[in-house]
């Protein structure tokens, strides 16, 4: 028997607790996940430290691969654009930890298990057989692959903290799985674009020198845009905002304007929790202020992806909106 528990006025957040093809689910906004880890050993995988009372409270751990064939029929790993969906409904990647936690079995760190996720810290296997974190981290695979070197993404949850976060490791790691209803992955959005999106930053103080932030919007398919906003800071103040597309290709993306007003290519190198940006030599006419450029490393200071840009008038400049690229 399926019990559904509707919570506020307007029963925006559903609770589906019960029976749903054997397993215990939970409705997340759209979306209906086990709510609790895998423990299948039919899968393969291992429970932490080899110890099975580890596996029946905190689920096993799984290598990617196993985890891509682990969930059951009618669920699937989710990819990028699930878990995001997921967090975005938590009320973004800076909160959604301290929602989706269990209230238990954090050390005194836990949740408010806000719709039912329980969220353990089941800690991690590395590729030389250790294992870390039980207790104090809770990693799960996504299913989201776009590096030909065997690199690919989870996302965790660490104690003492609200935030979930994205990462990539290697496909030997053992991980927690969390399955979520329907026989395969929704489109992951943008490919490699949909797991570099959120904004960048370098640059503390106008006042002491440079600074800079870049904004990225996947599009369909491994494409993104971007707005660049930059300072030469003190004395000069002289500054550039450019707004462009940019193609993706593994973890790099290129940008390129050459007409009669611009000659710029800029190549943009992602890596993890930041983005380092160049200007291709002899194309460095880009519409910038005086000495000032691009060339810097940019911190990822929020995930989450950006809809607007303001304009020099204050006015939003929606992404969804934008066609092609243009200085602004």
């Amino acid at each position: 028997m399926k019990k559904v528990i509707y919570i506020g006025l307007a029963a925006l957040m559903v609770f589906v607790i019960g029976a749903c093809d054997g397993e215990k689910s939970v409705k997340i906004g759209e979306q209906i996940w086990m709510a609790k880890n895998l423990n299948d050993p039919s899968k393969g995988g291992k429970c932490y430290e080899d110890k099975p009372e580890n596996c029946e409270k905190y689920g096993r751990l799984y290598t990617w691969d196993e985890a891509m064939k682990a969930c059951p029929e009618s669920w699937h790993l989710p990819n990028n654009a699930e878990w995001e969906a997921l967090v975005a409904f938590a009320g973004g990647e800076n909160a959604a930890g301290g929602k989706l936690k269990a209230k238990n079995g954090w050390g005194g760190s836990g949740g408010s298990d806000e719709y039912g996720f329980s969220a353990l810290p089941g800690g991690f296997g590395a590729s030389d057989g250790s294992f870390i974190n039980f207790g104090s981290y809770g990693s799960w695979w996504s299913a989201t692959d776009e590096d030909e070197d065997g690199i690919v993404y989870y996302w965790d949850i660490g104690g003492g903290s609200s935030e979930m976060n994205r990462n990539f490791n290697n496909k030997s790691y053992l991980f927690s799985v969390r399955c979520v209803k329907g026989s395969t992955s929704t489109p992951n959005n943008a490919g490699k674009a949909a797991a570099i999106g959120g904004v960048y930053k370098f640059g503390e103080d106008v006042e002491k020198g440079p600074v800079g932030s870049v904004m990225i919007y996947p599009l369909e398919g491994n494409a993104a845009l971007f707005f660049l906003d930059l300072s030469r800071g003190a004395p000069s103040y002289n500054s550039g905002r450019l707004e462009g597309r940019m193609t993706i290709k593994d973890n790099f993306g290129t940008y390129e304007e050459i007409n009669e007003y611009n000659n710029c290519i800029l190549k943009f190198k992602f890596a993890s929790q930041q983005l380092e940006i160049t200007t291709e030599d002899r194309h460095s006419n880009c519409g910038f202020g005086g000495n000032v450029n691009a060339d810097n490393i940019y911190k990822l200071i929020d995930k989450s992806i950006p809809q607007y840009y303001l304009s020099v008038e204050d006015e939003k400049i929606f992404f969804k909106d934008l066609k092609t690229g243009k200085q602004q």
